[in-house]
């Protein structure tokens, strides 16, 4: 788990808001993406630090006096600077200044080639496509067979039955 801090463009001059939250490693950049589409200013990652949700609520308590609202707060310099906690170490390298990230800019997609390469995402992937397959291949074998549907629908109905532990009808 990691803690983000995410800062508002500046408004006239002066930096904007600044989201703190923690989220799972491996969608830090996702969660930037879906914030970034309810907010109407341009979104860029101050800091990434080690921690979950202890870490975040610390830091919600070391600056509740600039809460604005849930989980934004007025934007202070010591937020950009060392917060005396670990920095976070992911598989990404992280450059700074945290660019902007874009739904499909550069830093986007490169996350997401990085995330596609790890083996939970590739069996993910092929499960999904097994499916889809399946699914394909149920369709064809209907679409040629009318009497299939009855049959199929038989079959639910007895396996259904058996879980239940009724009779089939």
């Amino acid at each position: 788990m990691a803690v983000y801090l995410v800062c508002a463009a500046a408004i006239m001059g002066d930096p904007g808001p600044v989201k703190i939250g923690y989220s799972d490693d491996s969608i830090i950049l996702k969660r930037l993406s879906v914030t970034q589409t309810g907010n109407h200013l341009r979104l860029r990652l101050v800091q990434v630090v080690e921690g979950g949700r202890k870490v975040e609520k610390a830091l919600h308590d070391r600056f509740a006096l600039l809460r604005l609202h849930g989980e934004w707060f007025d934007h202070d310099p010591a937020m950009e600077g060392d917060l005396g906690l670990p920095a976070y170490a992911p598989s990404l390298e992280w450059r700074r200044p945290w660019p902007i990230v874009a739904w499909g800019g550069p830093v986007y997609r490169e996350a997401s080639r990085l995330l596609r390469a790890t083996p939970e995402h590739r069996e993910k992937r092929r499960a999904t496509r097994l499916k889809m397959e399946a699914m394909r291949r149920l369709s064809a074998t209907l679409d040629r067979d009318p009497d299939a549907m009855r049959r199929m629908k038989m079959i639910v109905a007895k396996h259904r039955a058996s879980l239940n532990g009724s009779a089939p009808p």
